[in-house]
C-alpha cells in the first residue's frame, strides 16, 4: 500500500462520515475502502494528492533552502579558517600582507614549522 492509498482511505472515511452525518445512506456512498471500485479509489487518491501537494512542495523547497544554507555556512567556515591562518601568520611573522601563502616562514599554515630533530 502506498502513502496515497492510506491518504485516499482517509479521504474516503471523511466522505463516509459526512454522508452519515447528513443522513445519506446510499450504499455506494457509505461503502468502505475495501468495497469500492478501483476508479473510486483513484479518485480518493487524487483528492489526497491535491490536498498534500502544496505541503510537499513547501517541504522540498525548505529542504533545498537548508542545503543551500549549509553550503553557505561551510564556505564561510573555510573563509574564516583562511583569515585566521593569515592573521596568525601576520602576528607570528610580522607580515604586512594578509596572504599566508606568501609567508616564507610557515608556507601558509600560519604556524612556525617545527625543525626536524637533530641527530647526535
Amino acid at each position: 500500500m502506498t502513502d496515497f492509498d492510506t491518504l485516499g482511505q482517509q479521504v474516503r472515511q471523511a466522505w463516509i462520515d459526512y454522508c452519515l452525518e447528513t443522513g445519506d445512506r446510499k450504499p455506494s456512498h457509505i461503502a468502505p475502502w475495501a468495497e469500492i471500485s478501483e476508479w473510486d479509489r483513484e479518485a480518493d487518491r487524487r483528492i489526497a494528492r491535491a490536498l498534500v501537494a502544496p505541503f510537499m512542495r513547501d517541504r522540498y523547497r525548505l529542504e533545498e533552502e537548508a542545503e543551500q544554507q549549509r553550503a553557505r555556512i561551510a564556505k564561510l567556515a573555510r573563509e574564516n579558517a583562511a583569515l585566521r591562518a593569515a592573521q596568525q601568520a601576520k602576528m607570528e611573522h610580522g607580515l604586512t600582507d594578509l596572504r599566508p601563502d606568501r609567508c616564507p616562514a610557515c608556507g601558509g599554515t600560519g604556524r612556525t614549522p617545527t625543525p626536524p630533530p637533530t641527530r647526535v
